[in-house]
């Protein structure tokens, strides 16, 4: 028996020191369909991140289920209006929401933008939590008729410019 609590609390020395490690991660999928002259966006938040994030603002929010579904959508929306822009000509575009849905657990943002004329270059910003973790990432799906990449995003770098096609 000393023999075993003895290895016990080696077992919890060493391993003390060790620090559990988080990735900090969020993926977007930006589809641009010419022929509608939209962006059609999906954005894959984790749900204890996000609520982190909106707790900042409003301590008791709660999310999934939402202990308030009105007020996150405002906060939410607010959030991502901040830190998620396509930006044409150096100007913020205005990007509608659509709406979230929780899967597992993640919260899935649908987002719109309609674009009045197509541009030849278009600017997209994500800073979602890089104020709030220091090795956040985010990664950028971008889609056309033509083609398909990924971008990855950090504090560092948290915008990149896209060529669309004429």
């Amino acid at each position: 028996m000393l023999f075993f609590y003895v290895l016990l609390n080696i077992f919890q020395l060493y391993f003390a020191d060790l620090e559990v490690h988080k990735f900090y991660l969020s993926t977007t999928e930006i589809e641009y369909k010419k022929e509608l002259k939209t962006f059609q966006i999906m954005t894959q938040l984790f749900i204890d991140d996000l609520e982190l994030l909106l707790q900042q603002q409003e301590k008791s929010l709660r999310l999934f289920p939402d202990s308030n579904t009105k007020h996150s959508d405002s906060l939410l929306k607010s959030h991502l209006k901040k830190e998620f822009q396509l930006i044409i000509n150096g100007k913020p575009q205005e990007i509608s929401y659509l709406g979230k849905e929780y899967k597992n657990d993640i919260v899935v943002c649908y987002l719109e933008l309609y674009l009045d004329e197509i541009p030849s270059t278009i600017e997209i910003k994500n800073s979602m939590f890089f104020d709030l973790f220091d090795s956040q990432q985010n990664i950028i799906h971008y889609k056309n008729e033509a083609s398909r990449n990924s971008f990855l995003l950090h504090s560092k770098s948290p915008t990149l410019a896209i060529n669309l096609p004429n």
